[in-house]
């Protein structure tokens, strides 16, 4: 009796752990369920913002690119142009004078009233005319120089000389050469402007490389 006894009490625990385990399965299922759409969820999350991260990274090289044409077209690449063309002009103005002053400068000869005839007047005038396109041109886009040196020292320099040769052709500047012996050409402005252009020009290369 006491083994029967003991049959039943297991079978009864079996039962009640049948019973267990039935009442348990659905809270399983759910529970494996819930982990499973978390899992779900947590894999898509990553994905799209991996994705979004990848778009907006697109985005910003695009806008990056777009930015650096606008400066190459619409500022260093005119304003260089603008300025080889007047150099070419100035060294075919100036080839006679300097060659009895290696020094001479157009402002500095303007001051002490001295003028200028013929081809050279005609030239001189060429050579404002540049220099006011590209006052105006540095006024439009100053919003596009990108270089420090350019912007706060290089560029200030040329913009005052173009001034100033303007006042002293039309005669309204006039002696004191002393006082503008600092406001000279700065000669280093084209070889500033095209190696801007070229840092530029690179860092639009490895941006399209990116893209593709």
């Amino acid at each position: 009796m006491v083994f029967l006894h003991y049959n039943i009490n297991d079978i009864e625990s079996s039962l009640d752990i049948w019973k267990f385990i039935q009442d348990l399965g659905p809270t399983l299922v759910s529970i494996i369920a819930v982990l499973a759409t978390l899992w779900v969820t947590n894999k898509t999350l990553k994905s799209q913002t991996s994705q979004n991260l990848i778009a907006l990274n697109a985005q910003k090289d695009f806008e990056a690119r777009q930015i650096i044409q606008r400066k190459l077209n619409e500022f260093y690449g005119p304003l260089i142009q603008q300025r080889i063309k007047s150099s070419k002009l100035y060294k075919k103005f100036s080839a006679k004078y300097r060659a009895k002053d290696e020094n001479f400068s157009t402002l500095l000869h303007l001051l002490t009233n001295n003028q200028f005839a013929g081809n050279d007047k005609i030239l001189l005038e060429q050579i404002i005319k540049l220099g006011a396109d590209s006052e105006r041109l540095i006024q439009e886009k100053s919003g596009l120089i990108d270089d420090v040196e350019l912007r706060q020292e290089i560029i200030p320099r040329a913009t005052t000389h173009f001034l100033l040769i303007r006042l002293a052709y039309k005669g309204d500047l006039k002696d004191n050469t002393g006082e503008f012996k600092d406001l000279t050409y700065p000669k280093e402005l084209i070889s500033k402007l095209e190696e801007r252009k070229s840092q530029l020009e690179r860092e639009l290369e490895n941006l399209n490389k990116r893209e593709g």
